[in-house]
């Protein structure tokens, strides 16, 4: 029975050893992308649904534009690792509570 678990292994591991060479032939891997995420919110700490939020590479001229949702969050998704970007973001304001 012992000799059985060694030849298993010795096969196992031999499988192992001949696979090893076809990895490096695996096609190149796609370019790994991030996501930038966040939360618009007030000086209140209260969220603003439908700001404006622009993405821009800081050396490119093409920018992102998006909307938060009604909970104040924004993602950008495939942004490129490595890259500085600038990230602007606009409201319009609401009315201001009346003081008694």
């Amino acid at each position: 029975m012992k000799r059985l678990y060694l030849d298993l292994g010795a096969a196992l591991g031999m499988a192992v050893a001949l696979s090893l060479p076809a990895l490096g032939q695996v096609p190149e891997a796609a370019p790994r992308t991030a996501t930038i995420m966040g939360t618009v919110t007030d000086a209140n700490g209260d969220v603003i649904p439908n700001a404006t939020i622009v993405l821009k590479e800081v050396e490119g001229n093409d920018p992102r534009t998006i909307l938060t949702a009604e909970n104040g969050m924004f993602e950008f998704h495939d942004v490129t690792p490595g890259i500085t970007y600038q990230l602007r973001i606009s409201a319009k304001t609401g009315h201001l509570p009346r003081s008694h």
